[in-house]
Formats: C-alpha cells, structure tokens, sequence
C-alpha cells in the first residue's frame, strides 16, 4: 500500500507500506527549510538520495524505451569503442 504516511493508514496491519517519495521529499524539504546548520544535513541527505534514485530510475527507463525502439535488441559500446 502506497500512502502518504497519515497515521489512519497504520490500521492496516498486514499489508507492505510504502510512503509517496512526494510527501518523503516534501517534508526532506521542509525540514531543510526549517532548520540551520548541522540540522539540515539529513534531510539534505534523504533528498539528495530520493533524487538520485529518481533520475536512476528515469535513466533505466529511457534505455528500456531506447530498446523497445530497436525491437528489443540492447547495444552497449565496450570500452574499446565497439558496438556488442
């Protein structure tokens, strides 16, 4: 279950919870606004992770678009310049 992390949510006791990386980075946000100095360094942290692992995911994403395009052949140039 994909939630905000209101706490009405908790109720449901057998299922996996995952929180919306919105709200995660929203409130990451907020606390760096807050707050000063060392303070603001772990929510800086969680930011700079969930960022990360956004842009990783859209990266994945447009090579599996690039390789659907090519009929599902995957090409990567090895480090000597060829093309596998």
């Amino acid at each position: 279950m994909t939630h905000d992390g209101f706490s009405s949510y908790e109720r449901f006791e057998d299922v996996a919870h995952q929180q919306c990386v919105d709200h995660a980075l929203r409130r990451a946000r907020t606390l760096v606004d807050k707050h000063e100095g060392v303070a603001e360094l772990f929510p800086q942290q969680v930011i700079d992770l969930l960022m990360g692992a956004l842009r990783l995911r859209d990266r994945f994403e447009e090579e599996k678009a690039d390789e659907d395009r090519r009929g599902g052949v995957r090409m990567r140039i090895t480090s000597g310049g060829c093309v596998t």
